[in-house]
Order: structure tokens, then sequence, then C-alpha cells
């Protein structure tokens, strides 16, 4: 498991549209000047976002972006999965076939609980949580 950009700024992302989606669609630009983040790598995010369901789309002047799902809804632990691809924190965690010593391995199981205890942080906090600035302990 490696929080790379895409997961922190897709974190940042849907942050910034739930807090601001009362005033109708949030645009790009907008969400780029807020987030220093550029419109480019912002649009990748968004397609995949939006290809998951996360994010909707609204055409027209005042068109942008608006929560696909309630902002409860969406923990960080999906928006990892959807812009990284998985939650592993090690490659022979879920595949046998990676290692020979899977079966007698002595780290195998620390670090299966680091990940366990990793992705229960992410699964108990959701955008709505980021919102009103709660920390799950």
């Amino acid at each position: 498991m490696r929080l790379t950009t895409r997961s922190r700024y897709g974190a940042r992302l849907l942050l910034d549209i739930a807090r601001n989606e009362a005033e109708g669609p949030v645009s790009v630009s907008e969400i780029s000047k807020r987030e220093d983040i550029p419109v480019k790598y912002l649009e990748a995010l968004i397609h995949k976002l939006k290809r998951a369901g996360y994010l909707e789309s609204v055409r027209g002047p005042r068109g942008g972006y608006r929560l696909g799902r309630s902002a409860s809804d969406i923990s960080l632990a999906e928006i990892v999965r959807i812009l990284e691809g998985d939650l592993k924190l090690v490659d022979c965690e879920g595949k046998d076939t990676v290692c020979g010593r899977i079966r007698d391995c002595p780290t195998r199981r620390i670090w299966k609980d680091i990940e366990d205890t990793v992705t229960r942080k992410l699964e108990n906090v959701s955008v709505q949580d980021l919102l009103h600035g709660c920390h799950i302990g």
C-alpha cells in the first residue's frame, strides 16, 4: 500500500466538492485554484472517480462536478482502492505464489496486522468526517 499523490489529491478533490457543492456544481478550475492541484492531474482523478460513481458531471455554463454519493458514504479506503488499486502492504498478501516461504514466513503476520489496522482506519473515515474535522480514533 502506497499513498501517492493520487490518493491524497483525490481525497482533497472530493472534500473540496463536498465543501462547495451547496452553491452548485464545482468546476475543475475552482478546485485547482483552491487546492493548488494542476487541472490536468485533477481531470485524471475525476475520470477514475466518475467511472466508479463517486462523481457526477453537470454540463452547461455553470457546469462542473458534484458527489455521486453522499459524503458520509465515501470512505478514504474506497478512494485509495479506486486511485491506487488496492490496500495491500506487501505483495505476498493474498497471493500464495509470490514467495516460496509463504507458509512459514516469520514476518507475514505482522505485515498483515499492519495492513488490517491501516485498512480499518481508512474504512472508518469518510469524506463527511473530514468535512467536519472529525478524526476517528
